[in-house]
């Protein structure tokens, strides 16, 4: 189970009720029924931020959403929020004061070791269903925002002769060199968005989602660039559907308004269009599903299979 799906299933009430109460604090509650952008204009809200959270509620089915572009209503019996436990979540007591333009929450430093320990456990155990998934397409990975390293060891683990570049920030990669880097995989620190040199394969694994629409699209276009001919742009994230769900992923995408300045999390169509931007190509027709993308995407001047 993912972090935050774990977070979701332990706390979906106190979720709602936080939001809930963060609405009613900047006056949006009893504004409605009304749009997200005459919402934002009028009561100084952030746009995204807003819709995130009004998105949620209707996922919930806490407020009713109706018409183009979407109108947000009361629908009935309102989340609690008496006795919510906020300590359980923590920056998320701030999230009225965020919706207004307040800085985003941030974690504490001591708690960084901590939670990417938590997502390499987690990476490790999907990491090998994916690299099967994507078959062999080369020996050069690059990691982008890769953090401990899970997915790396596991692509040097299933090719012999392999190697892995992994990128993150100054703070991860000094905690993946103290761990130890595993043979053919060694840790860099960088700008995600200057990334240079040459791969076969370059994942992106739930690290889109932490920035806005341009910057996401920026960052998937720099990725592309390091692809040799016939290399595979591979991408793992969280994603929403047509309907506002699931679950783990409507409230993670307020999670981001929460801690992000921009960060989202995007419809799988919305990362197609940057993928293809960027003039990669599909391999194959399978659909991107929200967790991995069946089918990765390839330099454009590959011939493809299928």
């Amino acid at each position: 189970m993912d972090i935050f799906e774990a977070v979701v299933a332990a706390h979906r009430p106190a979720l709602c009720g936080m939001a809930w109460a963060a609405l009613g604090r900047v006056g949006v509650l009893a504004a409605l029924p009304e749009t997200a952008e005459v919402l934002a204009s009028s009561l100084g809200l952030v746009p995204h931020k807003l819709v995130a959270v009004l998105e949620a509620l209707a996922f919930e089915g806490a407020l009713v959403r109706t018409g183009t572009p979407a109108r947000y209503a009361r629908a009935g019996a309102e989340p609690a929020t008496a006795g919510v436990d906020t300590a359980s979540l923590p920056g998320w007591a701030s999230l009225a004061e965020i919706l207004c333009g307040a800085p985003p929450a941030s974690a504490p430093p001591e708690t960084l070791s901590a939670y990417h320990t938590h997502l390499t456990g987690i990476a490790a155990a999907k990491a090998p269903a994916l690299w099967d998934a994507i078959g062999a397409h080369g020996a050069r990975l690059v990691d982008l925002g890769g953090g401990l390293g899970a997915y790396a060891a596991a692509f040097v683990a299933r090719r012999p002769g392999a190697s892995a570049r992994v990128l993150d920030t100054p703070e991860v990669v000094a905690l993946a060199v103290q761990r130890g880097a595993p043979v053919g995989v060694c840790f860099a620190a960088a700008d995600l968005f200057e990334a240079s040199g040459e791969a076969d394969v370059v994942l992106l694994a739930n690290v889109l989602h932490l920035y806005g629409p341009e910057q996401a699209a920026q960052l998937v276009a720099q990725a592309a660039t390091l692809l040799v001919d016939g290399g595979v742009l591979v991408v793992e994230d969280l994603a929403l559907d047509g309907a506002g769900g699931p679950a783990h992923a409507a409230w993670f995408n307020v999670n981001m308004a929460v801690f992000t300045e921009g960060g989202r999390v995007y419809q799988s169509d919305e990362v197609r269009a940057w993928l293809r931007a960027a003039g990669l190509v599909a391999e194959g027709d399978g659909p991107w599903t929200g967790r991995v993308m069946d089918s990765p995407w390839c330099a454009q001047d590959v011939e493809l299979k299928g």
